[in-house]
């Protein structure tokens, strides 16, 4: 667990990108992952992005973590795997400072697109679109 986080947040992109690959591989894997859990997940990726400095690396790595929202076996892992998303983007949010905005606003507009997307592959269902 502390090993991956290391990974993903490590300087070097090569090491980030096979860390991102393993964890979509390992989220592939998770049926009942708690909230605390994912939020760990989210902390690690978080900084994983964070230090991630060129625009197209930010922009490629951003919609690779948005996609992992479509990793878990089911719907119910996605909406806790999505909430603990915006748990970090809240907690993180205030210590962003102005050079970095840009860089994740873009993350935020990634993981909006596919949360739409996951709703809409749901068909809107009620029960989903109160629980994100």
């Amino acid at each position: 667990e502390n090993a991956m986080g290391k990974k993903l947040a490590s300087a070097d992109k090569k090491v980030r990108d096979k860390a991102v690959l393993v964890m979509s591989k390992w989220m592939s894997q998770q049926k009942d992952l708690d909230e605390d859990a994912h939020v760990k997940v989210w902390k690690a990726l978080y900084y994983c992005y964070w230090m991630s400095d060129k625009p197209l690396v930010q922009q490629d790595l951003a919609e690779k973590l948005s996609l992992l929202l479509h990793s878990f076996p089911s719907n119910d892992q996605s909406l806790l795997f999505l909430r603990a998303f915006w748990i970090t983007m809240l907690r993180e949010w205030p210590g962003i400072d102005r050079l970095r905005l840009d860089k994740f606003y873009n993350l935020v507009r990634c993981v909006q697109r596919q949360a739409f997307s996951l709703l809409s592959q749901r068909s809107w269902r009620a029960k989903d679109i109160t629980t994100y």
